[in-house]
């Protein structure tokens, strides 16, 4: 509390100083620190401190009052007053804008992304690729026998169709 002591107590307000620059342009400033050091700047003070300092005693007996002396009052306050009770109770409803705004928009567009994205797209490709893989070599499967002699009449077919291209073509 010290940094933000009141001129009428002597002491430098240095939270003040340092602010000026950023709350008030040069000339401001100046004017400002001069007014809040001027004679007229005491009676403020003093009358600004006494009515917060007064505000939170009337806060601390009311509070005192109503939870200690008369619950009662308590009761039938928070009847009188439910529209504000409600809004209060429910903290204003930010934690259900805030799932209505950012939670369930995300949640939302997560789901899409796994299940559009992921499993449609980027699975579907990695699949179809396979699955067009795995059918080529069962078409593939049958030109493999084994068999020395097959080779070397497909080889000798191939050889025969190449050269005729080149005759006849």
């Amino acid at each position: 509390g010290y940094i933000g002591m009141p001129h009428i107590f002597g002491a430098t307000n240095y939270l003040e100083e340092w602010l000026a620059p950023v709350l008030a342009g040069p000339h401001q400033a100046a004017a400002t620190h001069a007014l809040s050091s001027g004679p007229g700047s005491a009676s403020m003070e003093w009358m600004l401190m006494g009515f917060s300092v007064g505000l939170v005693l009337v806060s601390i007996y009311l509070a005192y009052y109503l939870y200690n002396k008369n619950l009662n009052a308590t009761t039938k306050l928070r009847e009188k007053l439910s529209g504000v009770h409600k809004l209060l109770l429910n903290k204003y409803w930010v934690d259900e804008a805030y799932g209505a705004m950012i939670i369930r928009p995300l949640i939302y567009g997560s789901v899409f992304l796994w299940k559009f994205v992921d499993v449609v797209i980027i699975d579907g490709l990695v699949n179809g690729l396979a699955r067009v893989a795995g059918d080529a070599s069962d078409l593939l499967r049958y030109t493999q026998s084994g068999r020395v002699r097959n080779y070397a009449t497909i080889f000798l077919t191939g050889v025969v169709a190449i050269v005729a291209y080149f005759i006849f073509g």
